[in-house]
């Protein structure tokens, strides 16, 4: 993603009339790999008194501009400098989430096809209020998933491989004798964030382990 078209993005999430009333930050890629990210990760926060209907309505307003937004009541009990392995995930404790316009049934259907490894401690009980689902897992669990969405376009071949070697972090190709664990750069709140010339210069001025 170009750094121009990231400020001119985040910039519009400032605009928005129910911003006052949430902390928002940004995770996934875009902290990882900005140059080559194609969307932007949000994770909602509380910051002032809000309704459900607001949260809504937050939500969608995000959607409509191409974000990909969860709330989360709280953030950060995970402080190591390296991401957790899909095992350690389970040992995080769960907080309250919400992700938006979701298809609910898909979302039950496909548990049960999943590994048990792969979803937080094994069951998510989901709650549906409008076009919010609600559910209890870790931070490192969206959905309940314990993988990121990528996990979904892997073949089965490598599939298989994460199954001998879990690891949270799954891109186009998994490495047979990947050992290693990702780093974990620390969440960024729009609001610390002040206009750069490039990624480099947002990198030394933001990431942090």
């Amino acid at each position: 993603m170009l750094i121009d078209k990231f400020f001119e993005s985040i910039w519009k999430i400032r605009e928005l009339p129910l911003f006052p009333l949430f902390r928002v930050y940004l995770h996934g890629g875009i902290l990882a790999h900005p140059e080559s990210t194609t969307d932007i990760d949000l994770k909602i926060l509380p910051r002032n008194k809000f309704t459900i209907k607001q949260l809504e309505e937050f939500m969608t307003s995000l959607n409509s501009k191409g974000f990909d937004a969860t709330f989360m009541r709280k953030i950060n009990s995970y402080q190591d400098s390296l991401k957790p392995t899909l095992s350690m995930i389970d040992d995080d404790p769960p907080v309250l989430q919400a992700v938006y316009n979701k298809d609910l049934e898909k979302l039950i259907v496909n548990n049960k096809k999943y590994d048990k490894r792969y979803i937080y401690r094994e069951k998510i009980h989901y709650k549906q209020i409008g076009k919010l689902i609600f559910y209890m897992a870790s931070e490192w669990a969206i959905c309940g998933h314990k993988f990121n969405q990528q996990y979904q376009t892997v073949d089965t071949e490598d599939k298989e491989k994460l199954f001998k070697n879990p690891r949270l972090n799954i891109y186009a190709k998994v490495k047979a004798n990947d050992n290693t664990r990702a780093p974990n750069y620390q969440n960024i709140q729009l609001r610390d964030i002040a206009f750069l010339n490039s990624w480099d210069q947002f990198k030394h001025s933001y990431l942090r382990l």
